[in-house]
């Protein structure tokens, strides 16, 4: 029992840690995505000051593969916490959860399973009172987030 409360303790400070580092790329993301101003006036660019402009922009758009790169391996590990175990299928709200906090996902909660956790076959709390696992949907919805920006 102490090491299934471990596990769950570690799982939940990981769906806390993805929640806050989606916030710190979203702002990361949204400061690399701000237009510089043009560094001349139209009529007095140089062929050097356009090599530069081009340079500068071909370093942006690495750096921002690079970025997209690192976002699409946080995505895809956060996807791993929100998977339901029941169907292996990505969780959406509302998200529940049994009393050892496994994840379960709406469609497995009403239909698939009856009264026991897929995971570990506790016994659900079907009134719904103390089922509903509120920092998975934070985190889902942070996710969806980064996902969106990403597709952009």
């Amino acid at each position: 029992v102490k090491q299934e409360a471990l596990k769950l303790e570690k799982s939940y400070r990981n769906i806390e840690d993805v929640g806050s580092t989606f916030n710190k790329i979203e702002d990361e993301v949204a400061s690399m995505l701000e237009v510089p101003e043009r560094m001349s006036d139209p009529v007095e660019i140089g062929e050097d000051n356009v090599n530069k402009e081009r340079d500068a922009e071909d370093v942006n758009k690495l750096e921002f593969d690079n970025l997209k790169e690192v976002l699409s391996g946080l995505v895809a590990g956060s996807k791993s916490y929100l998977t339901c175990p029941g169907c292996q299928q990505l969780s959406s709200p509302p998200i529940y959860k049994c009393p050892a906090e496994h994840l379960i996902c709406n469609s497995c909660y009403n239909r698939k399973v009856k009264t026991r956790c897929p995971e570990c076959k506790l016994q659900l709390d079907k009134t719904g009172q103390n089922s509903r696992f509120k920092t998975a949907e934070v985190a889902w919805k942070e996710l969806k987030k980064i996902e969106d920006k990403l597709n952009q």
